[in-house]
């Protein structure tokens, strides 16, 4: 079992835990995070709000976030242009999703998501 898939485990047993609310909030942070990082590629000079942002979003969702909130406070650190701080925070962001991705599809729907 890689290690995705593994930590993907464990967060579908604390959705499953937490049920829907939390399902949905991290539905709704996943989406915010897409958001935010398309926002920061479309910048043609340094991001600092939605740099920001994305480290807070992922300051809340855990390990593969841990990693990503790191990425976007050392785009904050560098002053790093939009299309840079996007490269930057490009793998980091796919590890997130790839996490968030497996632990849904280990979970029962929920209403609205």
């Amino acid at each position: 079992m890689d290690e995705t898939t593994r930590r993907g485990g464990i967060l579908a047993g604390q959705i499953a835990a937490l049920g829907p609310a939390f399902r949905q909030r991290l539905v709704r942070d996943r989406r915010q995070i897409d958001a935010l990082l398309a926002t920061i590629a479309a910048a043609a000079d340094q991001p600092g709000p939605a740099v920001r942002e994305v480290e807070l979003a992922a300051h809340k969702l855990g390990v593969a976030a841990g990693r990503l909130e790191a990425a976007a406070r050392a785009a904050i650190a560098q002053a790093m242009p939009g299309s840079r701080a996007a490269a930057h925070l490009a793998a980091p962001h796919a590890e997130l999703v790839a996490e968030i991705e497996t632990a849904l599809a280990g979970t029962p729907e929920a209403d609205g998501a």
